[in-house]
């Protein structure tokens, strides 16, 4: 089984990731990312709201990454800003955080690069509907 993905641009990035939102942030976390990538987690996965990016900092600037250079996630903000403009800058390598249909829809109304992955987790109720419009359109 591979334990990556290439992605449309060429870049490589690991099919699994290392998410950082915990609610009450443990005393341990950066040590437990450090301990993370020095077992070869290439993917961890931020956002605003999870209040983790200086710890995952601290992490990184404790660890030397030589094999290969980390692939963050970050999950879409709550507050509002022009997606848009923001997604055509970036479009070359860009996926989704837990991304609905009808959201990738939306987004495929006006990008000239489909979005190449949908980062979502893995629970019981999977998402097979959304899989399968992903592999639809891809």
């Amino acid at each position: 089984m591979s334990t990556e993905i290439v992605l449309s641009s060429g870049q490589r990035m690991p099919l699994i990731g290392m998410g950082t939102a915990c609610k009450p942030i443990p005393p341990n976390l950066t040590s437990t990312l450090v301990h993370a990538i020095e077992l070869g987690y290439r993917h961890i996965d931020i956002a605003p709201t999870y209040n983790t990016e200086e710890f995952v900092c601290h992490a990184i600037a404790q660890v030397e990454t030589r094999k290969s250079q980390p692939h963050f996630s970050e999950g879409e903000d709550i507050l509002s800003f022009d997606m848009r403009g923001t997604w055509e800058a970036m479009e070359e390598s860009i996926g989704g955080s837990n991304f609905s249909i009808k959201k990738l829809s939306q987004h495929l109304t006006y990008v000239t690069i489909p979005p190449t992955m949908n980062q979502v987790y893995i629970l019981s109720d999977n998402r097979f509907m959304l899989e399968a419009f992903i592999k639809s359109v891809s």
